[in-house]
């Protein structure tokens, strides 16, 4: 990657003047700056090969592919040397700002929203221009003709349907400030600030216990993921905080919409949720066949056509997967699927709910469950396989979207896993596994435990049982 930029100076005693490139990224960071310190009257090129030294982007300090901008500042210098902080010319204006902006939707248009101050009169010209995704090789997907902007707010509206579905899109505002008290006494351009947006949806449903523990794993989740990809060189790296996961989602085919952190939910709901967004996450009752929300026969379940035909007929609440009138589409949309909850050890053993999603077009599937260890006061050992207990739901929650997220630190550097390791690094970590060869892992303390008069209970987690493809999360949802 590398880019180009043209500097003309001239002065009449020709002195040598110093010169500073400044390179931006779109969320406003100083990313690159050079200074030439002994510039004669003349024209330069400057190239800039995408290296960064106003940051750091591991492992290589190149910058992701996406849109930058650049400034240019000349400062000038008395005959002895003396560099003239008050004597400085700039390509961009220094007096207007775009100091916030806001993206929302209502209806069937997404409506932007920028803020101007600093300059009177004010912009002579503004335009707003909608950028496509690196994958879209950054084309133009709406432009606002040049108008008027005002001090304040500004908003433009465009439709949703200029916008691919998934990934991420670019609105940037340019224009010309009319401020002609500069050194060129002239209107100069403004320097570009832009927002990034982001159609990512996830929905949460979680039975009481977990929806009153599950604002701290909400925040996980929202805090947003990196994403792994390749310089030019097919040098790997990750790009921090790639995504941001919306606050609401929007239900198909519909206006309505719902919070990230749905609680308990229903089955409706839950399906509609399945056809709608593209993380969709599950804490509470279920069998591995199914998932229950809440009590099943006020609020219903969703499930799969490999169950018992018991479980479907004892329930007419329950939605059927396999039901073309509510699933007339293939679940393409749902890029991870992550259910926490107890299952059938005595018939499936697993989560064909899972299996039967990725059949049917999701990405990913991850299914966490537990066993409990009972000690009789007689002498006795119970284990009783595929129970998942509410503590259990929000320990494991908050540490798979922290590493999915955040990665975790190893021997003092930052590793970052996929959304499968994630899980699985969550789960041993809880179990407190400890690894003593390949083949021999010894279990510590158990997660959590207690004591009745039944006897003394543990609980430990299983082993993370995992459906589709794995890949790090902000590539997953990152079309």
């Amino acid at each position: 990657m590398c880019s180009k930029s043209n500097l003309t100076t001239s002065d009449a005693q020709d002195k040598r003047c110093p010169a500073c490139w400044e390179v931006y990224s779109s969320e406003s960071y100083e990313v690159y700056s050079r200074t030439l310190n002994q510039l004669c009257s003349g024209t330069y090129t400057f190239t800039w090969d995408g290296t960064v030294n106003r940051t750091s982007y591991p492992p290589n300090n190149i910058a992701p592919a996406g849109l930058y901008t650049f400034d240019i500042t000349v400062n000038g210098k008395t005959p002895n040397g003396l560099v003239l902080n008050y004597d400085k010319d700039r390509m961009r204006s220094e007096i207007i700002t775009v100091s916030q902006t806001f993206l929302d939707i209502e209806e069937d248009k997404y409506k932007f929203g920028y803020y101007l101050e600093g300059s009177y009169p004010g912009p002579s010209q503004v335009q707003v221009t909608v950028y496509g995704s690196p994958a879209d090789k950054f084309a133009v997907l709406y432009g606002t003709p040049e108008g008027t902007g005002y001090g304040g707010w500004n908003y433009v509206y465009f439709p949703q349907d200029v916008i691919p579905t998934g990934g991420v899109f670019y609105v940037v505002v340019s224009g010309l400030d009319d401020n002609l008290n500069n050194k060129k006494h002239s209107r100069v351009s403004l320097l570009e600030r832009g927002t990034t947006g982001i159609k990512v949806s996830a929905s949460i449903f979680a039975w009481e216990e977990v929806a009153e523990a599950g604002e701290k794993t909400d925040e996980e989740l929202a805090k947003g993921a990196f994403y792994f990809t390749t310089d030019q060189d097919n040098h790997p790296y990750f790009f921090e905080r790639a995504i941001k996961f919306a606050q609401e989602w929007r239900k198909w085919g519909s206006s309505e919409k719902y919070p990230r952190l749905v609680g308990v939910g229903n089955s409706g709901l839950g399906a509609a949720a399945l056809k709608s967004v593209d993380v969709w996450v599950f804490y509470g009752h279920g069998r591995g066949w199914s998932v229950q929300f809440g009590k099943a026969a006020t609020y219903g379940g969703i499930i799969t056509k490999g169950s018992p035909p018991s479980d479907y007929t004892y329930n007419p609440k329950y939605i059927y997967l396999g039901d073309k009138n509510v699933f007339p589409l293939p679940l393409s949309n749902l890029d991870l699927v992550v259910v926490a909850c107890c299952i059938d050890t005595a018939g499936s053993g697993s989560f064909p709910f899972l299996q039967e999603i990725v059949n049917m077009g999701a990405k990913c599937g991850i299914g966490i469950t537990g066993k409990e260890i009972k000690y009789t006061p007689d002498k006795h050992t119970i284990i009783t396989m595929g129970v998942l207990y509410p503590p259990q739901h929000i320990m494991w929650a908050e540490k798979f979207w922290k590493y999915a997220t955040d990665g975790y630190v190893v021997n003092g550097q930052k590793v970052y896993p996929t959304v499968q390791q994630a899980a699985i690094v969550a789960v041993n970590e809880l179990n407190n596994q400890i690894t003593i060869s390949p083949d021999v892992t010894i279990s510590g303390p158990p997660l959590y435990a207690w004591d009745d008069n039944q006897g003394h209970h543990e609980l430990y987690f299983l082993p993370p049982f995992i459906y589709g493809k794995d890949g790090y999360l902000g590539n997953m949802v990152i079309r």
